[in-house]
């Protein structure tokens, strides 16, 4: 087995399509804002939105209710060759980023993090040279 995508179950499809598509500037693969189901490529893997109540429907599980809100329990980890200067990107188009770039030396990465509109956590890094 590989793994072939990440499929983020969101609540608000729209604003997440359009965080990705247009303030995170990935190529979508297939879908859009009419098919309920998007994909984007991200180097070797890829990325899929879809509304978590259809999965839920599509898993027989629309009965229960939508999670609470808690500590993130996934996070996406998109891998640049600038941090800094995708940090400065993603500020001059109004993201709210949680910390600013820095150096994780028991990690090996240089990163930040921020949330996507529907609450999903991701970090933005880069190796560090050894």
């Amino acid at each position: 087995m590989k793994l072939s995508h990440v499929r983020l179950l969101v609540k608000d499809y729209l604003s997440c399509l359009e965080f990705y598509r247009d303030v995170m500037e990935l190529e979508v693969s297939w879908g859009d804002e009419e098919t309920n189901y998007i994909s984007f490529k991200t180097g070797g893997s890829q990325i899929g939105l879809f509304p978590r109540s259809d999965m839920a429907t599509a898993v027989g599980e629309a009965h229960k209710p939508v999670n609470a809100e808690h500590q993130p329990s996934q996070c996406l980890i998109m891998a640049v060759d600038d941090v800094d200067a995708i940090y400065a990107l993603l500020k001059s188009k109004g993201v709210r980023c949680i910390n600013t770039p820095h150096d994780m030396n028991n990690w090996g990465v240089r990163c930040f993090h921020l949330y996507d509109p529907d609450g999903n956590l991701i970090e933005v890094n880069k190796e560090m040279a050894v």
